[in-house]
């Protein structure tokens, strides 16, 4: 209800540019103040940023991703291939290292 998304990234900053979290926290809101992305971004003690996403940005980010056939995922230029194993151990036995051979 506060927010919609939040970040602590202020809190890590503080010690690399030697000031209080909260006034990273206050410069970074500050700068998003006039974003069209986000409809409000508050700084809250002890250096936690608060945001809450614009109705018009995100519906006009849902009428886009509706263009895409796959729904605004892009195609990996080079798919990965996967192997997947799942290791069956006897369930009424102790697991151990010899379980996860393949």
């Amino acid at each position: 209800d506060l927010c919609e998304y939040q970040c602590n990234g202020a809190m890590a900053g503080a010690k690399k540019y030697k000031k209080a979290p909260i006034m990273i926290a206050n410069d970074v809101a500050a700068k998003l103040a006039d974003s069209q992305v986000f409809e409000k971004v508050d700084a809250v003690a002890p250096g936690f940023l608060n945001f809450t996403l614009s109705r018009e940005f995100v519906g006009n980010y849902v009428k886009e991703m509706r263009t895409f056939d796959k729904f605004g995922l892009e195609e990996a230029q080079t798919p990965l291939e996967m192997v997947i194993d799942y290791g069956g151990p006897n369930v009424a036995k102790p697991l151990h290292v010899g379980h996860l051979r393949s």
